[in-house]
Formats: C-alpha cells, structure tokens, sequence
C-alpha cells in the first residue's frame, strides 16, 4: 500500500484567464507563487533524481534524433533551467520560456538557458520551425488546455524534430518521491527537506490552483495528440517510477 499524499489529488481553485483578444493572463496571487517557487525550486529539484530522468531522456532523444538543424533547443516552463541541461550538447543554444520571471532570472544566472522569454506557454511569439527539440517538462499538468501547449511545442519545432514531454506519474505521492531520492543517494536531511518543501509548495499550489490537469488526464491529452496525421510516437515509458515520458516525431 502506498502512503501519502497524491499530488494530483490537490484541488483546483484558479489558473489561467484568457481577454478579449485571446491573450492568456495570470492572475496575480499565481504569478506570485511561482515566483516564490523558485526561491526553493532548487533545493527541491536539483538532485540526482532530477539528473537521472533527465540522462535518460537524453538518452532517447540521441537514439531516435537525426541530424541537428536549427541548433536550438526550447524548453517550454523551464523554471530554473534544470530540464533542457541533459539534452542540449555543448553546441546547442537553448531558449527557456516561462510565465515567471524569478524562474528565469535564476535559470540564466546559473547559465542553464541561453536566452529567456518570458511569456505563457501558448503563445511563446517565439518563431516558427526555430528548434529541433521542444522539452514540454512538467508544464501540461498546470495548464488549463494541454493541448493548446502541444500545438506551439508543435510550432516550434523543424519538420522532423523532437518533442518531448515529461510529467508526473499517476498516483505519485510525496512519499514516493522521497523514497526515490533516499534511494539514489541524496542524503536523509536534504530527503527530508525537500519532501517538506514540496508539501509546502503543493498547500499553496492547491489555494492557488496551480494544478489544473491529473497525470492520468495529461497522458490522455499527449497520447491522443500524438495520434494525429503528422506525428509519429518514438519513444515512451517512465522514468524512477516518478515521471511519464513521451518522444513525439512532428513533421510538418
């Protein structure tokens, strides 16, 4: 039996608006905790966990991409930048987006992204075919139309290039998570404290409905996405037991 609590159990009590034209804005109590959220987003993240996920996502990516076109990549909510560091090689540029500018600020003061943009997912004004792979890392499962995220991903990307989405499992409870961290290595105080940290962070994510989508309606959304005509489904798994995982081929 598995104890603690579901992260995808928190409930919904706001997201995103839309105006009149079609722009998405972000109510202010949420711009306020993802700002907040990066003064800790490292202390809970940057960990061997985060780094094994990503090395195998890298993994896959080098074993289905071809040739690099644009030499770009872009991480669709990249927070501090921890996500695209394993799939860009040393030659890459990366383009990190977020609706955060503290997520931003710390990713490019830790030279983790080259160039910041801050805008909503969405609509990125990012243009057309600009990379070869788009990272959509933890993002879907807080935002309001997954779809819609796919599409710009979709955008964004050469024909034939990468698309790669990650986000939590169904079910992944925060004691699932610790334990990941225990066992890879992390020590049992820095275990602790991030587990604390991310149960901090879930109450204030759940009063501000920063969690709008559960990882089962996410894989739904991706999966039925890369059906389409024009995409071919390369890769998919999970990775630690923590995080569901798609590569997605898009071609024009």
């Amino acid at each position: 039996m598995e104890f603690g609590l579901r992260l995808d159990s928190l409930p919904v009590a706001g997201g995103l608006s839309s105006t009149d034209d079609g722009m998405v804005v972000t109510p202010f109590a949420l711009r306020l905790f993802w700002d907040a959220y990066a003064v800790v987003y490292d202390a809970i993240w940057d960990s061997v966990l985060t780094q094994r996920v990503g090395e195998l996502l890298s993994r896959e990516v080098r074993r289905v991409r071809r040739r690099a076109v644009t030499g770009r990549i872009v991480d669709l909510g990249c927070g501090t930048g921890l996500g695209a560091q394993s799939l860009a090689d040393g030659n890459e540029k990366v383009v990190g987006v977020d609706t955060s500018g503290a997520m931003l600020r710390r990713a490019e003061r830790l030279g983790r992204i080259d160039v910041g943009v801050r805008s909503d997912v969405v609509a990125t004004g990012l243009p057309t075919s600009l990379a070869d792979v788009v990272l959509v890392g933890n993002v879907l499962q807080v935002h309001a139309t997954p779809a819609s995220v796919l599409a710009e991903a979709a955008r964004l990307l050469v024909a034939g290039g990468l698309m790669v989405c990650v986000w939590p499992r169904e079910g992944l409870t925060l004691s699932r998570l610790l334990l990941a961290d225990l066992f890879l290595g992390r020590s049992i105080l820095g275990s602790l404290g991030a587990a604390l940290l991310r149960l901090c962070v879930g109450v204030c994510g759940a009063l501000v409905g920063a969690r709008m989508q559960s990882g089962a309606a996410v894989e739904r959304a991706v999966l039925s996405w890369a059906d389409g005509a024009g995409r071919k489904l390369l890769a998919s798994g999970i990775a630690h037991d923590v995080s569901r995982y798609v590569v997605v081929q898009v071609w024009k």
